[in-house]
């Protein structure tokens, strides 16, 4: 079995896509650039698999 090359956690949400921003860009500006940081290393690491996990919606 192959080994993991990289692996992180990572904020999500609308606003850290430039497309969905808002009217406020600055608010999310930090957390864009570190993920832009993130996508740069994991290119780095060169990974064949990139395996995405994302929590759904919880109904009780």
């Amino acid at each position: 079995m192959d080994q993991f090359v990289f692996a992180c956690i990572v904020p999500h949400g609308g606003e850290i896509i430039p497309e969905l921003m808002g009217s406020q860009p600055e608010r999310m500006q930090e957390t864009r650039n570190s993920m832009y940081k993130v996508g740069e290393e994991m290119s780095k690491s060169e990974p064949d698999c990139i395996v995405l996990l994302t929590p759904g919606p919880c109904w009780r």
